[in-house]
């Protein structure tokens, strides 16, 4: 039987993102006798023994059955190929090295794939996020609107009875416009919160997807741009609609400007946000 009982809370450690662990272990002395002990790291397999370091004193008194906890810290080159590497923890006494010792059980440590390397700047990303967030925003911000239109006009338009025929005319009119307008500024705010948020909303989600760098500024930066380049397209749009002749050439400047609200601001966005962070396009 060993002098030193070594044990230790895990035999299986996940090396993190920071390259970084610690395993714990525990060593008792099962003896009689007071004895002066010192701990050694014993790298196993590819293991290299730079890697680990004893915090604390690595030497320390065990009278009879008392223990002493030790933590050896574990840190991994980055460029570390992923495996699983050992390590051991060995106590041994320093007067009577031969009769005093113990070895712990053998502590595998993982070390992952580390994560993909991104090579996209995250232009392409930010405008697919950014435009399919725009569509849904759309659809989404204009349902109120669209599930008001639908129930108003399966509704039967009463007036107030026992008035002539041009006052229940006025009535009915007035009634009508009346919803017309409060239905159609609902739509309007839909819209207009749809094609602000959806944009923003849908940039975030993308990038996350792709871990792509600088999110939070480029989402923060489209957030403002987004009503800006709004605004401009749609004074854009009215200008040249009311130069213009024909249903088809309006159609067709509306449609254009739609897509570059969808577009336009998220990689104005993503563009200033690499200027801001990494100084480079």
């Amino acid at each position: 039987m060993t002098t030193f009982n070594v044990t230790t809370a895990s035999t299986q450690i996940q090396i993190g993102m920071d390259h970084q662990a610690r395993a714990q272990f525990t060593a008792t002395n099962s003896g009689s006798r007071l004895i002066r002990g010192v701990a050694h790291v014993m790298p196993l397999g590819r293991a290299d023994a730079a890697w680990f370091e004893i915090e604390g004193d690595v030497q320390r008194q065990f009278a009879p059955g008392t223990s002493q906890e030790f933590d050896v810290r574990i840190q991994i080159p980055p460029d570390t190929p992923a495996g699983a590497h050992q390590l051991r923890l060995d106590v041994i006494g320093v007067e009577l090295p031969d009769e005093d010792f113990g070895q712990s059980p053998e502590v595998t440590f993982v070390i992952g794939a580390p994560p993909p390397v991104v090579t996209s700047k995250g232009y392409l990303v930010t405008m697919i996020g950014a435009a399919a967030g725009g569509l849904i925003g759309v659809i989404v911000g204009t349902l109120p609107g669209t599930l008001a239109f639908i129930a108003f006009e399966h509704q039967a338009i009463s007036t107030t009875p026992g008035v002539s025929i041009v006052q229940a005319f006025f009535q009915a009119f007035f009634e009508v416009l009346f919803v017309a307008i409060l239905i159609g500024i609902v739509v309007l705010l839909g819209i207009v919160v749809g094609v602000w948020i959806g944009p923003v909303l849908g940039a975030l989600v993308a990038l996350r997807v792709r871990a792509q760098s600088s999110i939070g500024l480029t989402v923060g930066l489209l957030a403002v741009f987004q009503p800006i380049v709004t605004v401009l397209l749609v004074l854009a749009a009215v200008a040249i609609t009311n130069a213009i002749k024909g249903n088809g050439p309006a159609i067709a400047t509306l449609v254009v400007a739609g897509l570059i609200d969808l577009t336009l601001p998220a990689l104005l966005a993503r563009a200033a946000a690499r200027l801001i962070r990494v100084r480079r396009l």
